[in-house]
């Protein structure tokens, strides 16, 4: 039995999540739109560049576009926090929903990782692809967040394992009995 301040936490939590999707939602759309944001962390990522300041429409369009897998990762770890929430706001804590939905979101952080490293060599390369030879520049970035969200999944990962073969151990218990 949950107390009911846990309860009550994870209804609270459920919802920020709620908002929260709204707001990566608001924000891709805007981003693809208007991606001088990214345009601007690309060039503090690679101190040596030189950003022109009138970037063609091509160009802002491809790294715009670069942005939206990144965003529906998160989508996607935000979904299965807003199922785990929900679950225990039910009071469903050892069930096999909350184990996949555990078990998802840490997948789809490890996920976030690989498609944020390939989102910004894609995103310098598409930002500099048509400067003359030497001046293109390919950045390659594995950061520390990159490292803690990884580190993360794969703990969300042994965390939903580790609960499913609990699940598995108590369903063999309720046979026995």
């Amino acid at each position: 039995m949950l107390k009911k301040r846990t309860i009550f936490l994870s209804a609270v939590m459920k919802w920020v999540i709620v908002g929260l999707i709204g707001s990566i939602v608001a924000a891709t759309i805007w981003v693809a739109f208007n991606p001088e944001i990214v345009i601007a962390e690309l060039a503090r990522e690679m101190a040596s560049l030189d950003v022109p300041a009138n970037i063609g429409m091509t160009k802002r369009a491809m790294i715009g576009l670069l942005t939206v897998p990144a965003m529906a990762v998160w989508l996607m770890i935000l979904l299965n926090l807003h199922r785990l929430f929900a679950n225990f706001a039910r009071e469903r804590v050892f069930h096999q929903q909350t184990v996949a939905a555990v078990r998802r979101a840490g997948f789809w952080l490890m996920v976030l990782v690989v498609v944020q490293f390939f989102a910004s060599i894609a995103s310098s390369l598409a930002l500099t692809y048509d400067f003359g030879p030497g001046e293109r520049t390919l950045a390659i970035t594995f950061t520390s967040q990159h490292f803690i969200l990884l580190s993360i999944g794969f703990v969300l990962l042994l965390m939903g394992v580790a609960m499913d073969e609990g699940l598995k151990l108590d369903d063999e218990n309720r046979q026995i009995v």
